[in-house]
């Protein structure tokens, strides 16, 4: 009898460089990888969604423009404002099930809100929204909306 063989839903570690890892296997248990995280001196919200659904929004108030600020006008601004906000380069997605969260970039008491949607595809299990919300701030609870394909 083999027991212990399935990978756990989720997993976080710390590398060297102070950046850390998170690995998420199935999207169950938001409140134990926020508690992973926390532990680890990242304040987390987090979301495991349906497919095709995203949370409504405004849930809390973003430290910059990729959250809740004007809507860009162009691809071209688009594309500046994500690569301009902290919240762009607080994560990365570094896998098709982890992702790299670089602490240097969340200031004190702020919040790293993060949604992971159900893609239905073993081969791309979810996709990832992530965004800072601003220290002193709280962040409501997301209520599921279909997302706009």
């Amino acid at each position: 009898m083999i027991t212990g063989t399935e990978p756990p839903a989720h997993a976080v570690t710390t590398s060297p460089d102070g950046t850390v890892e998170v690995t998420v296997n199935e999207l169950s248990d938001p409140a134990g990888l926020e508690a992973k995280l926390g532990a680890v001196g990242i304040k987390a919200d987090v979301t495991f969604l349906a497919p095709a659904t995203r949370c409504a929004a405004p849930r809390f108030t973003g430290v910059d423009r990729a959250y809740g600020g004007e809507p860009a006008q162009s691809a071209s601004e688009l594309r500046s404002l994500v690569d301009g906000s902290r919240s762009f380069k607080a994560t990365r997605v570094t896998s098709v099930r982890t992702i790299r969260i670089f602490p240097q970039y969340i200031k004190p008491d702020e919040t790293l809100v993060v949604e992971f949607r159900d893609n239905g595809n073993p081969q791309v299990p979810w996709q990832l929204g992530a965004w800072l919300a601003q220290a002193g701030t709280s962040v409501k609870p997301c209520t599921p909306v279909t997302a706009a394909q």
